[in-house]
């Protein structure tokens, strides 16, 4: 083994800590992943953040040091994570019991700019948050009149 170590520029000492370490490695995954399974049948979609919190308090009584990018990145060589559910943007909903007017304009077609106006929105999504675009047109010019 001595050979070998001198091979790679490596002493013995260095060889047999690194074995050591990937084996108590092993074992301190095992345990966190035991403790996230545990954890998961109360509350099974806890996002990786939210449960390496609730767990730090049992990891640190067994000494066990982790990371946040270490945990997740454990949760997703195991296929553990769990997706965030997204806010689906709102949109109009036509099937309400309210009333509804009809379509005033289905058959008619504009002659000359300005005797038919149409309105239109559109959803943005920036950054901070969801913006809302509206618009007037002209249905003959196709210009945009507001």
């Amino acid at each position: 083994m001595a050979d070998l170590c001198k091979l790679f520029g490596k002493s013995r000492q260095a060889y047999y800590e690194r074995s050591n370490y990937r084996v108590n490695q092993g074992v301190e995954e095992n345990e966190v992943l035991h403790m996230v399974r545990e954890t998961r049948k109360d509350f099974p979609q806890m996002e990786a953040k939210k449960l390496l919190i609730y767990i730090r308090p049992q990891l640190s009584a067994l000494g066990i040091k982790i990371g946040r990018d270490a945990f997740i990145e454990l949760l997703y060589r195991n296929f553990m994570p769990v997706r965030r559910m997204r806010n689906k943007r709102k949109t109009t909903c036509s099937n309400h019991w309210m009333h509804k007017y009809p379509n005033l304009i289905r058959e008619y077609t504009p002659t000359a700019p300005n005797q038919l106006w149409v309105s239109d929105i559109t959803y943005l999504e920036t950054k901070a948050k969801v913006a809302y675009l509206s618009w007037i047109t002209d249905a003959r010019s196709h210009k945009i009149a507001g």
